[in-house]
Order: C-alpha cells, then sequence, then structure tokens
C-alpha cells in the first residue's frame, strides 16, 4: 500500500437498492380425492417406506414446489422409490 493510499480520503459508497422481495406462493387449492386417488394416495407411502427400508436410507430430505408437500403426491413418493431403489442396485453391484 502506497503513501498515495494511506492518504486518499476514503469514501463509503452509496447504499444499495433494496432488492426487490422473492415472488410469494400460493398455496394450492386441495380438491377432494376420489377413491381411487385415496387408495393410491395411500399405497404409495408403503412403497415408499418399503424402498427406505431396502436401501437402508437414516434420513431424507427433500422439498416441494408450489405449496404442495411431496408427501401427499404419489408420482413425488414413487419417483423417489425408484430413485432409492436404484441406488441400491447399483450399490450393490459395485
Amino acid at each position: 500500500m502506497g503513501l498515495r493510499n494511506l492518504f486518499a480520503k476514503h469514501r463509503t459508497p452509496e447504499p444499495a437498492a433494496p432488492s426487490p422481495a422473492p415472488p410469494r406462493i400460493e398455496s394450492v387449492e386441495r380438491v377432494p380425492l376420489t377413491a381411487e386417488q385415496q387408495a393410491d394416495l395411500s399405497a404409495a407411502p408403503a412403497e415408499f417406506l418399503q424402498a427406505v427400508g431396502e436401501a437402508g436410507v437414516n434420513q431424507l430430505h427433500a422439498c416441494g414446489r408450489g405449496g404442495s408437500r411431496w408427501q401427499d403426491d404419489p408420482q413425488a413418493l414413487r419417483a423417489i422409490s425408484s430413485i432409492l431403489r436404484d441406488l441400491h442396485l447399483e450399490e450393490k453391484n459395485h
């Protein structure tokens, strides 16, 4: 650091403009489930828990989008179950 820098006036930067607020996520309106959808929603968690047990998973962190819970979505549960099964098979084969 030279003398010029040491004795120069230090200017404080102008405050930055505030960042915009993140978009608000609207809650999802829940419609009543049909008997078939209710049965599907009941079966998916059982498949998920079986996959978790087979893979030996101790913890799982996941989040949903759009205000919905992934635990309430049979497609999401089956997708995660499939991923866990595939990873478990890969580990067994290596």
